[in-house]
């Protein structure tokens, strides 16, 4: 995790012009998600906050959790939305997170490939902080190869950080109990909902 930490440290500065953003398809996933007025919602793997936006048009005013195992990363949205007192940041590695508060929304969006234990995270999500009527939203800003040759090729801090086929995901979750909202699994968008 140490290599990871520095990695998103080291990139903190440039993330936000690094990386290319698809407005369209940041709504389009906070409508999947089901995000909505007074939701309260864990943004997991937050970086620099680029989903505060969606999340605020959706819900103006319900608590935003940025979690982020860069402080660098939590620094650099701290910096940009520091006007809005409804965002807390913790800076915590989501497969250790214990705090046993409970959420409407769970976003884990563009971290799923850094997480040792997938589907065991997702699982211990929903069963120890999801609401009974909450949602877990996983998503990639690209599709499963994609994400995989850019990890495999690119610095080695996060050149083993893959995406899971998706049948493979949804069937160790579905064991333990998680239905499938949604999914697609495409060259361009890998998104599950898990309700």
């Amino acid at each position: 995790m140490e290599d990871v930490v520095s990695y998103f440290d080291e990139v903190a500065p440039i993330w936000d012009e690094a990386v290319v953003r698809n407005a369209a398809k940041l709504r389009r996933i906070m409508t999947i998600a089901g995000v909505r007025p007074g939701d309260e919602v864990l943004d997991a793997g937050s970086g620099t906050g680029v989903l505060v936006p969606y999340i605020r048009e959706k819900n103006s005013d319900g608590l935003i959790t940025e979690m982020d195992v860069s402080p660098k990363m939590l620094n650099m949205a701290r910096a940009k939305y520091h006007n809005d007192s409804r965002i807390r940041y913790l800076n915590e590695d989501i497969e250790k997170y214990s705090e046993g508060k409970e959420y409407d929304r769970i976003l884990l969006y563009g971290i799923l490939p850094h997480l040792a234990d997938k589907a065991g995270t997702i699982v211990r999500l929903f069963r120890s902080n999801l609401k009974g009527n909450g949602s877990i939203l996983v998503s990639h800003p690209y599709g499963r190869d994609k994400i995989n040759l850019l990890h495999s090729h690119g610095d080695r801090r996060v050149a083993d950080a893959f995406l899971p086929p998706m049948k493979e995901l949804v069937s160790e979750c579905s064991k333990n109990g998680l239905n499938v909202a949604f999914s697609e699994d495409t060259e361009q968008d890998y998104t599950l909902l898990f309700k």
